[in-house]
């Protein structure tokens, strides 16, 4: 009986030895699959932070180019409200006035520049233009 008692635990050790290993490797297993997992999910948050780096991006431009927009340049003025006199104001082209330069002696490399550019004492046939309001006869600034 002792016998048999002895074969019996001995054979139920070899039974929780083999149920321990086969727990130990389906716990391998699942790990192995959540690092798998873990490595496909990491080049997908990759992708996703570049997105979303780069819409940050996009977003910050198109702030930076909205005070740039309220800047002078080639589009029209709102004209409404300059000038409560005559109601109706419009937004027109007028040529800016150059500023007045110091004169100089002219050099020899001077004058080949403004030969070859089609200045004479500085001053161009460019006339750069600037919008301004016009309510009935006046031209004011927006």
């Amino acid at each position: 009986m002792v016998d048999l008692l002895q074969c019996s635990s001995v054979h139920g050790l070899h039974v929780l030895l083999f149920l321990f290993y086969i727990l130990l490797l389906l716990l391998l297993a699942s790990s192995m699959e959540e690092v798998a997992f873990s490595d496909a999910n990491t080049g997908v948050t990759d992708k996703v932070m570049a997105a979303n780096k780069k819409e940050a991006a996009r977003i910050k431009w198109e702030r930076e180019t909205e005070g740039r927009r309220s800047l002078i340049g080639s589009r029209p003025p709102r004209c409404e409200r300059v000038c409560t006199s005559c109601g109706h104001c419009e937004a027109v082209q007028v040529p800016i006035v150059p500023q007045e330069e110091k004169t100089r002696a002219a050099t020899a490399v001077t004058l080949a520049a403004a030969m070859f550019t089609n200045r004479v004492d500085g001053i161009t046939s460019y006339k750069p233009l600037s919008w301004k309001c016009r309510c009935g006869g006046t031209i004011l600034d927006p």
